[in-house]
């Protein structure tokens, strides 16, 4: 397949903001993996927001090693693979509409109630994953001739 066009990126990218849950997958110094779903909110270029209890293994991980790798949609027409590094958001202004935008969207949800609800837990974090890259899976074409595939470098 040729190289997606702005076009193109611009319907992967609106799918990406329609998706409300992401898998990550993280690793401690030591290279112990760890995976998890996360309820995420869309920010430009492929850029999400997430928002976990500030002792889990995600937040563990994440303090030792910030990179991680995130894999986004199980169902067609599209799914997105990723990996980048992850900082905490700490500027307040920020994090207040972090937390709006993600409480909308987890509103949402008719079927899944993500942990962080649980009040008589300890403090959330919120991250902000940036990619250093993205492939889409581009399963609105059914037609795959020869060496072309149906994954497309975004980033």
């Amino acid at each position: 397949m040729p190289n997606p066009t702005k076009k193109d990126i611009r319907e992967f990218h609106q799918t990406f903001e329609k998706i409300p849950l992401a898998n990550i997958a993280t690793s401690s110094k030591k290279g112990k993996p760890h995976s998890a779903t996360v309820l995420f909110v869309p920010g430009k270029d492929f850029e999400l927001f997430f928002v976990t209890r500030s002792k889990t293994t995600k937040t563990a991980n994440l303090n030792e090693n910030p990179w991680l790798s995130v894999s986004i949609g199980n169902e067609p027409p599209m799914a997105f693979q990723m990996y980048g590094r992850a900082t905490i958001i700490k500027d307040q202004k920020t994090q207040d509409k972090i937390m709006e935008l993600w409480a909308k969207k987890a509103s949402k949800l008719e079927a899944v109630w993500p942990p962080i609800f649980r009040l008589d837990q300890n403090p959330y974090v919120i991250y902000h994953f940036k990619p250093s890259k993205v492939t889409a899976l581009d399963l609105r074409e059914q037609n795959v001739a020869g060496g072309d595939t149906l994954f497309k470098k975004l980033r």
